[in-house]
């Protein structure tokens, strides 16, 4: 394996551990564990609210239920009176009927007012349950989340700790001299330091190169550099 081989798979370990370092940040996961955090609190605050609402209206249906209670004592107690014979007056009887219609007029119409109550509660109930329901959903994807980008993570970190013995191997194969050039040009050219010699020109900076120059890249052992942007070139067959 020549000289220009091992420099341009070192480059290439390079490249692999600063796209695995910028792996490791994945503010991608950052933004969508926010998303579904915020998600989560509305969705909490929103069963909260619509909680606080069922239990005003099951307190009005207590309201409702005692006063049903009351109006089916009053009415017994008149139709007792009415129906007893302990009262003969016409003008008495005809009070307590009067008051015996009017208590059922009223009881009536708690019985409405519990009908429409019931199912505001029914309603009120369905829509807490489809909330927390969500609420749920939504708490186990931000877990799935969590769990994917942990195993992500340590696979990442596996890689990157691999990357140090693999330089190594590789540069038990350079020269000194060699190893020297790659990093100066390494720091020089922002992490490019060798470039692949392609249909006559330089993949670095798209310059055509002379014919003499791609032939010492094709058939030299020596490292051979762009004659504009001063890069190892790098030909492979």
């Amino acid at each position: 394996m020549s000289t220009t081989e091992l420099l341009y798979q070192l480059q290439q370990l390079d490249e692999k551990k600063k796209e695995l370092k910028e792996e490791l940040k994945d503010e991608n996961f950052a933004s969508q564990k926010d998303k579904i955090a915020v998600e989560i609190e509305k969705l909490e605050k929103a069963i909260k609210g619509e909680k606080e609402e069922l239990a005003e209206l099951k307190e009005e249906m207590k309201e409702l239920e005692f006063s049903s209670s009351r109006l089916a004592r009053d009415e017994e107690s008149y139709e007792e009176q009415l129906y007893s014979g302990e009262t003969s007056n016409p003008k008495e009887l005809n009070q307590i009927q009067e008051k015996l219609n009017k208590t059922q007029e009223h009881k009536e119409e708690i019985e409405e007012e519990t009908l429409d109550l019931m199912m505001k509660i029914e309603n009120k109930e369905s829509k807490i349950e489809k909330l927390t329901q969500k609420r749920n959903e939504r708490q186990e994807n931000l877990e799935e989340l969590k769990e994917e980008h942990q195993r992500q993570q340590k696979e990442i970190k596996a890689e990157l700790n691999k990357i140090p013995q693999e330089k190594d191997a590789i540069k038990e194969k350079l020269s000194s001299e060699a190893i020297k050039t790659y990093n100066k040009l390494y720091d020089l050219k922002h992490g490019k330091a060798v470039a692949k010699l392609k249909d006559n020109y330089c993949l670095g900076c798209r310059m055509t190169l002379p014919l003499n120059v791609i032939k010492k890249v094709k058939y030299s052992n020596e490292l051979i550099t762009c004659d504009n942007c001063g890069r190892i070139l790098y030909y492979e067959e």
